[in-house]
């Protein structure tokens, strides 16, 4: 409806403030020439524009030159990797026959030695058997004379026990009165031994107390003094600061007189100047307005005259175009009628067409159909005939086609082989002719330069069998066997297409006429005669096309060339499916696209690689910046939600809701931030979970790790709170989403200008009113200053935007009196003002006063006149606009223009579609949805105008994709956001199936199938059913998330139910879905075998399939009976390489059972069943039976039962897993070994041959060289030279890491050794070697290393810590300027990484530098810091950042010189510049060491004094209170005290109230001095602090010490302090610290000292 009725009074027209008519016509005139000087320099600017826009193509052509000459550089490099590879290969070659040669040379001698062992054994058997019966002869004889002795020594016993009784009596009664006597004696010895120590103890307690009391006085004698030195002081700062006070208020005094003189001064001359500026003021203002009136004038005259020439000019020129006008309409009403004749004539061809075609296909059908009764009757006639005539000669007949069928299969292997090695040297003839040109292209040289013509033609063109890369693959079989069979194909689905359509002289006359023949070089009647596959159906051709051709280039070349020659069935076949089905299959795709697909594990079963154009739910897509035939919206399904969820409302809090719930797994802001910033770059848009995220963890309590955004990161966010990149918030949401983030901003930093600029553009792309826009502009004043005209600009438009006539109408008002010009924007605004509250005349009147001031209307004030008429209902007026003014807009005024008509509640579909044929071509021909288009189709989707996009989407043209582009991207964002929307499932395969047909997207079903299985699953059987009703193929794996979700849902039942699915649709289980997602849960099933394979078998999965797995899983559960039954039930082939783990499982079982006959039984029966004959599978299962680790290996008994009963049943193995298992027995006894091998002579077949990955059980596994450690090569070094084996590759790796160990002599000596065995150098061995010297520090030899090293291997990229070294060496050697242009070198030619690993290097540069400065400097003072200059000149390079440690050897260097005004001014510079205090400790004890004047140090530093040193004492001290506090000074200054000052120094900064402490940082210096060995400064320390618990404990000092001692097993060190410590007499010392130290000693076997014995209480 109309509101024309609803509109009030007219409001008039304003221009700077001021109603056009009230404005006179000398302001008119003023207000267009400044229009026309704004005019003048837009034209200026838009031609320095054009100039800049050349510039940047000119640039972008040389950068597109630069990016082919890369692009060829890294084809060569693509070569070269392939001929290494090559090189490779035959290494890996001759290594394998080298190894042959070892095991039969190994075989061979371990046959000699068994039969000397066997021989010698026979001997000393005979031998022992003599030695047997001489020894029990003896045996009988000692016998004997045992007896008699035995006898003997009875006798004598009893005596002697006589004897021993009456001499134990005697001696017991005279120890009892010697024990009477000495317990007297002792009595009287104890009585006065205490009596002695009791007045010893007495004594001692006297001197104690007489030293304790005078130590008591001297320490109050010495506080007193203390106390009156402290009040001395501080009377003395009082005294000072009261004199300071008083001469600081004189000053001031004087001060404020001053300020009052300047104040009256400058009182008068403000007076003054204020009186004489009025009268300047008028004068100016009238000279002014007099030289305007006349320009004016001026103006006018050229105008009129102007006006008048243009008028007679325009009068002709609209006289012309009518007349042309006139004559096209004629024209066009001419050649409609001719094409509704064409239309007509051409729908009449196709039907009588179709109608011979159909007949001629009856009458074919019917003559095929009686043929094939007549063969087959023929044949039955004539197999009877030769039963009946001659019995047996079918049998004879099978044996000649046999014989004849194997001549034939060898003469083509023959032929196969021949054309594979003539492949071969084509491939490699044409490769170096390539590589060739390429370097004479590369060195400037012409190709006719070249001598010679190269032989590029040949008689029979020979396809390559290629590998990934063009490497000839070795697998030429398979290769050709795929060829075969997709040949076969193709010529039957051509035939096919031939008796489906057109007979012959139809094909070939069509073929004529557009012109294949003659371009191709093809004829109608050409067949491929390779092979006679027979395929049932249509679809089957299809099936076996796509297997045959996955990861084989040959048969993508085979196919190209074959559907060159049929791609003319597209072109005139419309009408038929087959043809169309064909020319979309991945069939074709694998011939155009070249991408390999990834498999991951995120969140879903992991799927195998799949041929090119298949479904791959689980793998990740990557973004189109790096490979362009991928998704582009592949990295947002990772992030994606897998589990259906119910449709919400229409609000966005439930979304807003998940979103949160979603995002509690993210850690961290970067983490956020890289998502968002990564789907920007791959959609243009932003996704609302992504922001609401963001503003949680910012809104968030505080976290440990970083909790904000940067200035940048907040503005960006800022600015896209618009309905382009937010499209799914209304914009009222967007409003709020703003407000959140400039709350964050402001917690960063003050908004400028440019924030303030956006935020007006957020509101009026969202069209939201501002409520107080003066408010604004003061805010905007006080922190930015005034406002300019382009900010007033900005708020007219919001203004405008929002419909506020009245906000417009001040806002010009605050223009005029600013003297702010009107431009085209600012008329822009106001007419959108007017249209948004409904006054269109209001409209024509901004349009009438435009032209007044002399701006023409562009062809952005004709869409927003659209954008007015459609919000007004207008429509007739907007349709009559767009029609005069079709071809004038661009792309992004047509999209504000369709904007406007889809904001609509009635949308007038006619406009729309007439607005889209209008984008420019370049615009909306894209390989995916324009950006803004994008946008607009999210926004109609979440107001529930689903049906709207899809018409949207399809007025679009359809995308032309080049070979190199991905043709399943076009709308696939959109596809997602379907999901996301919850959009009806009925809508989403709309969608797809018009993407599919528009040619849009040809994989659309695929990819709308790909995201249910992500997202939604229960909807993903319904797309996988319009998938198959499109013709396209179904694999296994799309149904994998459909088990796992249905298992999870309703259990087994669930997963029968989808293998139904698979079978209705046609598509057969294979093994990894039967293995992995079908029999892993069908547990319960499984229980009852029979019925488990009866019931696969009824929803397609045959017995023969799933049998393995079931027998497998039995076996697992050691039910061995049923297994044999199963296996009787179903007799049929198996492969057996997957059965034998569980028989290995089982065996462990039968062995502690002694079921060794059921165990060979089983074994017997899946013999008979093996599917591979001339495998050793019962030899496999032996040898993992008896593998490492397992008892069968230690229990050769128990392995020769197993053996006695397979043996029985006449089971064999092969020779080398005999030899294997007879090693086995060689621990064991003679009967056992001998039992083993005529048992395993028995089983013997020379015939077979075990598995090639089967593991033999004998030895085991040597270490690769590369993994041992350098203790471990030695060994292996040494047992190599022992059996003279080649040692190279050993010496090699020992010697690098002799080097990088630190051992130099042994390095020299492998050096020598490889040096006269002439061991080839790699280019990590001889960087070692470079290492070496440079450790030794023996610089000509490094530099020859070096030199080697660049010619050998001039790609090999040394390690920066190395060259970093060397440079050092060349410093120290004098040589400055060449490391720096070493090091200049590197960094031009590579990246450097520098960082906390070379920090160590750099320093040791950095001391080098500083040494050789110091040296330098000797001879004559050098104002320069050469030190310094090679540390900016590292960390402009990227070597170094800077660091405390690092800008110690720049202070370093002042030190070296003995100049201390130098050093501590270069430390002021350094604190100041870097906030850094390097040398601290070492500066500040050097210090008090010299204002203490001591003379060693004075003597390093002439011209220091006492006085001096004191004064640059407090400079450091000050300068490290100011970077570090106050409190971290004061502990480095008390170290420095205590390391370097006097007691009495150290005692008085303790005691002082005042001085405060940071007291982990001392506690962590003080540990690190221990572990420097600092023992002296500590126990200063410790002495210093004595009694003043305030700072730091005494006793933990002395403990930290001996902890120092313990860690590095120092225990004479320790036995030196404890004596230090009992030589104090006023220190005891604590019992942990007593214990601890007897540990130390107790774990170096040393004796304790008695004193220390004593006290830790130690017998």
């Amino acid at each position: 409806m109309s509101k024309k009725g609803k509109k009030g009074k007219k409001l008039p027209v304003l221009i700077d403030g001021v109603d056009t008519s009230a404005m006179t016509r000398d302001q008119l005139e003023a207000f267009s020439l400044r229009l026309k000087a704004e005019m003048d320099r837009e034209r200026e600017e838009r031609n320095y524009f054009q100039l800049e826009r050349d510039k940047i193509r000119t640039f972008w052509e040389i950068t597109r030159q630069q990016l082919e000459e890369a692009k060829f550089e890294l084809q060569q490099k693509d070569k070269e990797i392939e001929a290494t590879q090559d090189l490779a290969d035959i290494d890996t070659k001759h290594i394998m026959q080298q190894m042959k040669h070892l095991q039969f040379e190994n075989h061979s001698k371990l046959g000699e030695v068994r039969a000397e062992a066997m021989t010698q054994l026979k001997v000393a058997q005979e031998h022992h058997l003599l030695q047997e019966l001489e020894l029990q002869t003896d045996k009988r004889q000692l016998r004997r004379i045992v007896r008699e002795r035995i006898e003997m020594s009875d006798m004598q016993h009893r005596q002697l026990e006589a004897h021993y009784n009456q001499q134990l009596l005697e001696q017991r009664l005279q120890f009892e009165s010697e024990r009477k006597d000495n317990d007297r004696l002792h009595d009287e010895k104890m009585r006065e031994q205490r009596n002695k120590l009791e007045l010893f103890f007495n004594a001692q307690m006297f001197e104690v107390e007489e030293r304790k009391n005078q130590q008591i006085k001297d320490l109050q004698d010495h506080h007193d003094l203390a106390f009156n030195d402290m009040k001395n002081y501080y009377n003395d700062i009082t005294l000072n600061n009261l004199a300071l006070i008083g001469s600081m208020k004189e000053q001031i005094e004087q001060l404020r007189r001053q300020a009052d003189r300047s104040d009256r001064i400058a009182a008068e001359a403000t007076t003054e100047s204020r009186r004489l500026k009025e009268p300047l003021e008028h004068a100016k203002t009238h000279l002014k307005e007099l030289q305007r009136k006349l320009e004016f004038y001026e103006r006018d005259k050229l105008q009129l005259a102007r006006l008048k020439k243009s008028n007679t000019i325009l009068e002709k020129k609209v006289k012309s175009l009518m007349w042309e006008s006139e004559t096209l309409l004629l024209r066009n009403d001419a050649l409609v009628s001719e094409r509704a004749n064409l239309k007509a004539r051409f729908n009449e061809v196709i039907v009588e067409l179709q109608q011979k075609t159909g007949l001629k296909n009856v009458l074919l059908e019917r003559k095929i159909a009686a043929l094939l009764r007549e063969d087959e009757k023929r044949s039955i006639i004539m197999r009877r005939t030769i039963a009946a005539c001659a019995p047996d000669f079918p049998g004879k007949l099978e044996a000649v086609e046999k014989t004849v069928s194997d001549v034939v299969d060898t003469k083509n292997q023959t032929i196969i082989d021949l054309r594979y090695e003539l492949s071969k040297a084509w491939k490699a003839h044409d490769d170096l002719l390539e590589t060739y040109e390429c370097k004479l292209k590369q060195y400037g040289i012409p190709t006719d330069e070249l001598g010679f013509e190269p032989i590029r033609e040949r008689a029979n063109k020979q396809l390559y069998i290629c590998g990934p890369a063009g490497i000839v693959t070795e697998n030429k079989h398979q290769h050709q066997e795929n060829i075969i069979r997709l040949f076969s194909i193709l010529q039957r689905i051509v035939d096919y297409v031939y008796q489906s359509l057109f007979d012959f002289h139809h094909l070939l006359a069509l073929a004529s006429g557009l012109g294949f023949i003659n371009r191709h070089g093809w004829r109608p009647w050409q067949r491929f005669q390779l092979s006679s596959l027979v395929i049932p159906n249509t679809h089957g051709y299809f099936r076996v096309a796509f297997e045959c051709s996955t990861n084989s280039v040959f048969c993508r070349r085979a196919c190209s060339l074959v559907l060159q020659r049929f791609v003319f069935v597209k072109q005139f076949c419309v009408s038929s499916a087959l043809a169309i089905a064909m020319l979309r299959t991945h069939l074709f795709q694998n011939v155009r696209l070249r991408f390999q697909l990834r498999r991951v594990a995120v969140g879903a079963a992991i799927a195998p690689s799949t041929a090119r154009g298949c479904l791959h739910y689980a793998m990740p897509m990557i973004s189109r910046t790096t490979m362009p035939a991928l998704l582009p919206l592949a990295n947002s399904y990772t992030t994606a939600a897998t589990t259906p969820v119910a449709r919400p409302a229409s609000s966005n809090k439930k979304r807003v809701a998940k979103a949160n719930d979603r995002g509690n797994i993210i850690a961290s802001l970067d983490d956020l931030w890289t998502q968002l910033e990564q789907h920007y770059q791959q959609h243009n848009v932003l996704r609302q979970e992504h922001c609401e995220r963001l503003l949680a963890l910012l809104e968030g309590p505080p976290m440990p790790v970083q909790n904000t955004l940067t200035a940048e990161q907040l503005h960006f966010l800022l600015g896209a709170c618009v309905p382009e990149l937010l499209p799914v918030l209304s914009s009222r949401e967007r409003g709020d989403l703003f407000r959140r983030l400039w709350a964050q901003l402001l917690k960063v930093e003050q908004p400028s200008m440019a924030h303030y600029h956006t935020q007006l553009q957020m509101l009026h792309e969202n069209q939201l009113p501002l409520a107080d826009h003066r408010a604004l502009l003061a805010e905007i004043a006080a922190y930015n200053g005034a406002a300019d005209a382009s900010l007033y600009s900005a708020l007219l438009d919001v203004a405008g935007a929002s419909g506020n006539l009245r906000q417009a109408t001040e806002l010009l008002s605050d223009m005029r009196e600013r003297n702010f010009p009107l431009s085209k924007r600012n008329f822009h605004a106001l007419l959108m003002g007017h249209a948004r509250s409904g006054d269109l005349p209001g409209v024509e009147t901004v349009l009438s006063s435009m032209r007044a001031a002399g701006i023409t209307p562009s062809a952005s004030t004709q869409a927003l006149c659209f954008v007015a008429y459609v919000e007004n209902d207008e429509l007739p007026r907007a349709r009559d606009l767009l029609r005069q003014h079709a071809g004038g807009f661009n792309a992004p005024q047509l999209m504000q223009m369709l904007r406007a008509v889809l904001a609509e509640q009635q949308v007038d579909v006619q406009l729309m579609q007439q607005l889209v044929a209008q984008l420019p071509a370049d615009y909306v021909n894209d390989i995916d949805v324009p950006p803004a288009i994008n946008s607009l189709c999210i926004q109609m989707l979440y107001r529930d105008q689903a049906a709207l996009m899809i018409q949207l989407v399809g007025m679009l043209p359809a995308p032309k994709f080049n070979e190199k582009q991905n043709i399943d991207g076009y709308a696939a964002y959109l596809l997602q956001e379907l999901f996301r929307a919850h959009t009806p499932l009925e809508q989403m395969l709309q969608f797809a199936l018009q993407l599919r047909q528009r040619g849009q997207n040809p994989r659309a079903l695929e990819v709308l199938t790909e995201l249910a299985l992500r997202r939604q699953p229960s909807i993903a059987l319904s797309c996988l059913e319009a998938l198959n009703a499109a013709g396209e193929p179904l694999r296994p794996h799309y149904f994998w998330p459909l088990l796992l979700q249905q298992h999870k849902r309703e259990g087994e039942s669930g997963v029968l139910r989808v293998l139904g699915d698979m079978q209705r649709l046609g598509v057969e289980c294979d093994e990894p879905t039967l293995r992995q997602y079908v029999l892993a849960n069908l547990n319960q099933t499984l229980q009852q075998p029979v019925q488990a394979l009866q019931q696969l078998d009824a929803v397609g999965v045959r017995p023969s399939q799933a049998l393995v797995h079931v027998l497998s899983q039995l076996l697992q559960h050691l039910e061995l009976q049923p297994a044999l039954d199963l296996l009787q039930r179903y007799p049929t082939r198996l492969q057996l390489t997957t059965l034998l783990q569980p028989l290995a499982t089982l065996a462990v079982h039968m062995r502690a059972t002694k079921r060794f006959e059921a165990f060979a039984q089983l074994i017997q029966t899946l013999q008979q069943r093996s599917l591979q004959r001339q495998d050793d599978f019962v030899g496999a299962l032996l040898l993992q039976m008896c593998g490492p680790q397992t008892r069968l290996r230690q229990e050769p008994a128990s392995l020769l039962r197993f053996l006695h009963e397979m043996q029985r049943l006449q089971l064999h193995i092969s020779p080398a897993a005999a030899e294997s298992l007879l090693s086995l027995g060689s621990n064991s006894d003679v009967d056992t070994r001998q039992s083993l091998a005529k048992t395993l002579q028995k089983m013997r077949n020379a015939e077979l041959k075990l598995p090639a990955d089967t593991v033999l059980a004998v030895g085991g596994f040597i270490k690769h060289p590369r993994d041992m450690s350098r203790e471990e090569l030695e060994c292996h070094l040494i047992e190599l030279e022992a059996k003279q084996l080649n040692t190279r590759g050993v010496l090699r790796r020992l010697l690098q890491l002799s080097v990088r160990d630190g051992h130099l002599e042994r390095a020299l000596e492998l050096q020598a050794k490889c040096d006269a065995l002439r061991v080839q150098t790699s280019a990590g061995m001889l960087a070692a070697i470079f290492d070496l010297h440079i450790k030794l520090k023996n610089l000509p030899r490094a530099q020859q290393s070096l030199q080697r090293l660049q010619t050998t291997y001039p790609g090999f990229l040394l390690d920066e810590h190395k060259l970093i070294d060397y440079a050092a060496l060349l410093v120290e050697k004098g040589q400055l300027e060449e490391a720096k242009e070493l090091l200049q070198q590197r960094a031009a030619q590579h990246k450097v990484n520098g960082g906390d690993y070379v920090i160590k290097n750099v320093w040791q540069l950095l001391t080098n530098v500083a040494k050789m400065a110091a040296k330098d400097s000797a001879s004559g003072s050098a104002s320069t810091s050469p030190t310094l200059e090679m540390f900016n000149f590292l960390r402009k390079l990227g070597y170094c950042q800077t660091h405390n440690a690092l800008l110690g050897p720049v202070l370093r260097e002042w030190l070296y010189r003995g100049d201390m005004d130098g050093a501590v001014a270069e430390f002021q510079r350094l604190a100041t510049r870097h906030n850094h205090t390097p040398l601290q400790f070492e500066l500040l004890s050097l210090l008090v060491k010299l204002s203490n004047g001591d003379e060693t140090e004075l003597a390093r530093f002439p011209g220091m004094t006492k006085e001096s040193a004191q004064q640059h004492l407090v400079t450091v001290t000050s300068t490290v209170s100011r970077v570090h506090g106050a409190a971290n000074m004061n502990s480095a200054l008390l170290l420095a005290l205590a390391e370097s000052g006097t007691e009495t120094q150290l005692r008085r900064l303790v005691i002082n109230p005042e001085f405060r402490l940071n007291h982990d940082l001392l506690l962590k210096n003080c540990e690190h001095l221990g572990q420097e060995g600092a023992v002296r400064t500590l126990l200063r320390l410790a002495r210093g602090v004595r009694g003043l618990q305030r700072t730091i404990d005494e006793q933990r000092i002395y403990d930290m010490l001996l902890s120092q001692f313990t860690k590095t097993n120092n225990y004479e060190g320790a036995l030196d302090l404890y004596e230090r410590l009992e030589a104090d007499d006023e220190l005891k010392v604590s019992q942990e610290f007593i214990r601890n130290l007897v540990k130390l000693l107790q774990l170096n076997n040393i004796e304790i000292p008695s004193s220390i014995a004593m006290r830790a209480q130690i017998r």
